[in-house]
C-alpha cells in the first residue's frame, strides 16, 4: 500500500513540475518577443512625432569612428505660410526664361518640380544680415560635443560664401534671432535633422528654424563630421533648396558627402537670380540649353560676426 501511495505522490509531483515549467516558458516567450517598429520613409508627409529633447539621457553604444561617412537619413522640410508686409518681387520674364534655360549643371528643375514650379527664397539680405542663434548645451549632455555650435555656424558661412545675397550675424540672445538652431537627442523616425521655414504670400522666406539630432534613431551617437554634413544639408533647406537625386550633392535625400558640390552652389545662385513665386509659365517654355553662365547674385560679403 505504501508503495502505491509513494507512486501516486511521485506522479502528482512530476505533473506539478511539468505544469510549472510550461507556465514559465509561456511567460518568457511573451515578454521576450521583439516589437516591430517601421521607420518612416524620407518621402512621408511632414507630420512628425515629437523629437526627444537633447538634455534627455540616452544609453549609447560604441561611438562611430571619426572616419565614418556622414550618411544620414533624410529629414523633412516643413513650410508654413504667413502673410507679411514685404512687397511683391520685380519680375522680368525674359531674364527668368534665360536663367531656366541655363540651369544645366544644377538641380534647379528638380527643386521646382518638388515645389510645383514655385521658387522660395529669402529677400536680399546683404544690407540687413540674417540673425542666427545656435543653441549651446552643457558639455555633460549625452552625445553633445562643445564643437557642434561652431560646426553649425561654419555650415551657414559655407552657404553664405556660395554666392547668395545673404550676410550673416550670429547672436547670443535667442530673442534677437530670426533663425533658431536647436539640438534634440534623436528623432523617432528615419531622420537626423528637420528644417521649418515660414514663407509669405509672395514666396519670400521670412523666418525659419532647424533641429539637429545628437543621435541616430537607433541611439548611436553622431560624429562631429556627420553633424557638420547634416547642418550643411539643413541650412540648404533653410535658404530654399530641396532634395536632389544625385548623391554627390549635399542636398541628396541621404547625405553621403561632407562638402558642397558645384551643383549645390550653382543651384543656390540660380534660386537667388530668380524672383520668388510661381515660375510655371517660364518653366514650361524654357528648355535647358546654352553653356553661358547665368546672371548670378554677387558673392562678396563681410565676415560673419558672432
Amino acid at each position: 500500500m505504501r508503495g502505491l501511495e509513494r507512486a501516486i505522490v511521485a506522479i502528482v509531483f512530476a505533473v506539478g513540475i511539468f505544469v510549472g515549467l510550461q507556465i514559465v516558458r509561456t511567460r518568457a516567450s511573451v515578454s521576450g518577443a521583439p516589437s516591430a517598429v517601421a521607420a518612416e520613409p524620407a518621402s512621408q508627409p511632414a507630420s512628425q512625432p515629437a523629437s526627444q529633447p537633447a538634455s534627455q539621457p540616452a544609453s549609447q553604444p560604441a561611438s562611430q569612428p571619426a572616419s565614418q561617412p556622414a550618411s544620414q537619413p533624410a529629414h523633412e522640410l516643413v513650410p508654413e505660410l504667413r502673410v507679411s508686409s514685404l512687397g511683391a518681387p520685380e519680375r522680368d520674364a525674359a531674364r527668368t526664361a534665360l536663367a531656366l534655360r541655363r540651369s544645366e549643371g544644377s538641380y534647379l528643375r528638380e527643386l521646382l518640380d518638388a515645389h510645383d514650379s514655385t521658387n522660395f527664397r529669402w529677400p536680399d539680405r546683404r544690407h540687413a544680415p540674417m540673425r542666427i542663434w545656435v543653441q549651446e548645451m552643457p558639455v555633460t549632455t549625452v552625445g553633445y560635443d562643445a564643437r557642434f555650435p561652431r560646426l553649425v555656424r561654419d555650415a551657414f558661412s559655407t552657404w553664405g560664401d556660395a554666392g547668395v545675397p545673404i550676410h550673416l550675424s550670429f547672436v547670443l540672445d535667442s530673442a534677437r534671432a530670426e533663425i533658431h538652431v536647436r539640438w534634440v537627442d534623436k528623432f523617432e523616425n528615419a531622420m537626423t535633422g528637420r528644417t521649418r521655414w515660414v514663407h509669405d504670400q509672395h514666396a519670400w522666406i521670412v523666418a525659419g528654424s532647424i533641429e539637429l539630432a545628437l543621435h541616430q534613431p537607433d541611439g548611436s551617437p553622431l560624429t562631429a563630421d556627420a553633424v557638420r554634413a547634416i547642418a550643411l544639408h539643413e541650412v540648404g533647406h533653410l535658404i530654399g533648396l530641396d532634395h536632389t537625386v544625385d548623391a554627390s550633392n549635399i542636398m541628396s535625400a541621404r547625405v553621403s558627402v561632407s562638402e558642397l558640390s558645384e551643383a549645390d552652389r550653382r543651384t543656390a545662385r540660380l534660386v537667388y537670380s530668380l524672383p520668388p513665386g510661381s515660375l510655371k509659365g517660364a518653366a514650361a517654355t524654357a528648355a535647358p540649353a546654352s553653356s553661358a553662365p547665368p546672371r548670378e547674385a554677387p558673392s562678396a560679403r563681410p565676415p560673419a560676426s558672432r
